[in-house]
């Protein structure tokens, strides 16, 4: 009689083990965090340094860490518990705001500072359980939400000074354009006669600095010189369209935002057209200029120039960038003109040009 009564006994454990162990794993782990906030987890493991847990329910398994100093206990599904951290010895929250963290491109993370490192800051958004990270040097400044703030560097203002300012090495392109002022040498005898002529003058350029007050400058110019003669009502003009290619050495000092410059230099040319208009009679003809049209006489168009050449300007910065406001000047030292042979008392013709460019510059 004995046997069924301790058979039924041996069952009753069984099925009352079997609950239980039924009931602890349909039950949560409870991890309890010092900002209050509660997560229904499966512990995996825990170290000296961080819990490692799963979300509750969770069918992919995702392992998620969180730092030990971040938690005040964990209420195991089996009802043990474990503590870590005190939360009546930490400070209360002053407000329900976020902690937000300025990033250097000024964009703005909201949440909750988890853990802060040498090369990483561990955050979890409102509402989340996940930690996620971001890189230090991506980031400017945490606000916490009880207002005291942590700096790690300044985030990339628009008004950053501009290369000029700099004392490393840089490059620099930059382009511009404005008028041309010009007139030719000519024989005394004609002197009062001449007149300047205004044309158009573009640049396209590359600069590098190779120290805080000094810059290499490589240039191509498009220049419209020439020279105007005037008699009376009637006049004389050749409007001559160049490419120049200066090579300049430029000192530079800035004041903040404002800079002023000033450069030397030399450049060689090639004439690429030119038109001729003049005025007779009241009748006003223009046309195209024919090179080396007087060979039988012993006369060439000498096509190439060279020259010296400098200015001043002044710049304004913007971010990466700069306005600028340059004046130029062109002494040329070649011949227009080739005779063979030369005449008795020949006055070299040559090319002087005063220009004003407004440009862009951009450091690379």
């Amino acid at each position: 009689m004995k046997s069924p009564y301790l058979f039924g006994l041996l069952v009753s454990c069984l099925l009352i083990i079997s609950e239980c162990f039924s009931q602890n794993t349909n039950k949560p782990d409870l991890i309890y965090r010092l900002d209050q906030s509660v997560i229904k987890a499966t512990v995996v493991e825990v170290t000296d340094q961080e819990i490692v847990y799963q979300t509750f329910g969770d069918k992919k398994g995702q392992k998620l860490q969180l730092p030990v100093k971040s938690i005040s206990k964990i209420v195991y599904a089996n009802g043990d518990v474990e503590t870590y951290n005190d939360i009546a010895t930490q400070p209360k929250p002053l407000s329900a705001k976020l902690d937000k963290i300025v990033l250097k491109n000024r964009q703005q993370i909201e949440g909750t500072i988890v853990e802060v490192d040498e090369k990483n800051i561990s955050y979890r958004k409102k509402g989340q359980t996940i930690i996620n990270k971001i890189g230090l040097p991506q980031v400017a400044q945490i606000i916490y939400n009880n207002g005291e703030t942590e700096t790690f560097g300044q985030p990339n203002a628009p008004n950053t000074p501009s290369p000029t300012n700099s004392t490393g090495r840089s490059l620099s392109i930059y382009a511009g354009g404005g008028i041309n002022l010009a007139h030719q040498t000519l024989p005394d005898a004609l002197q009062s006669w001449v007149q300047p002529i205004m044309g158009y003058r573009a640049m396209l350029g590359t600069e590098w600095q190779i120290h805080k007050h000094l810059a290499l400058r490589l240039e191509a110019n498009y220049a419209q010189q020439g020279m105007k003669l005037v008699f009376e009502n009637d006049y004389e003009q050749l409007m001559a369209n160049y490419l120049k290619v200066p090579l300049l050495l430029q000192g530079q000092v800035a004041f903040g935002k404002f800079g002023l410059h000033a450069n030397v230099g030399a450049f060689g040319g090639y004439w690429l057209s030119a038109t001729t208009t003049s005025m007779q009679n009241q009748q006003k003809y223009r046309k195209t200029y024919v090179f080396n049209q007087f060979l039988d006489r012993g006369l060439a168009d000498n096509r190439i120039e060279y020259g010296a050449c400098g200015g001043v300007g002044a710049s304004y910065a913007i971010g990466r960038s700069n306005l600028f406001l340059e004046s130029r000047y062109d002494y040329g030292l070649s011949d227009i003109t080739k005779y063979d042979p030369k005449p008795d008392e020949y006055h070299q013709t040559t090319n002087r040009g005063f220009g004003l460019i407004f440009g862009y510059r951009f450091r690379l």
